[in-house]
């Protein structure tokens, strides 16, 4: 949602608490999404801007173990235009897809 209405522009940090209350995503804090080694947003002074996946999916280790399907979407969408199929098909062995309204989904297949 932030990325459709947002685009790519940086977001004062005021509007960017209203607009992520009510999804229940912290935008700071131990857990918040401008935390961590790869962190989803960006945060300069008082704003935060979404990054994606040209920005984040060089990490080798986005996306693996455990991690939020967008980890596992921007390393997929990284590796696939930079043409590591082999990589690609290999870190997807663990997935399933289905077509629902038209939309390929990914989902992980747990692992016992």
């Amino acid at each position: 949602m932030w990325r459709y209405t947002y685009g790519r522009m940086e977001v004062d940090s005021g509007e960017a608490i209203v607009f992520a209350y009510p999804q229940g995503v912290e935008l700071d804090g131990p857990l918040g999404l401008s935390q961590g080694r790869n962190p989803l947003l960006e945060k300069k002074k008082n704003k935060y801007r979404l990054r994606d996946y040209s920005e984040r999916g060089s990490d080798e280790k986005l996306g693996l173990q455990g991690t939020p399907i967008i980890d596992i979407l921007h390393r997929i969408l990284w590796l696939l235009e930079k043409g590591a199929l082999p990589i690609f098909r290999e870190r997807i062995r663990g997935f399933f897809s289905i077509r629902r309204n038209g939309y390929l989904l990914l989902y992980r297949m747990s692992v016992v």
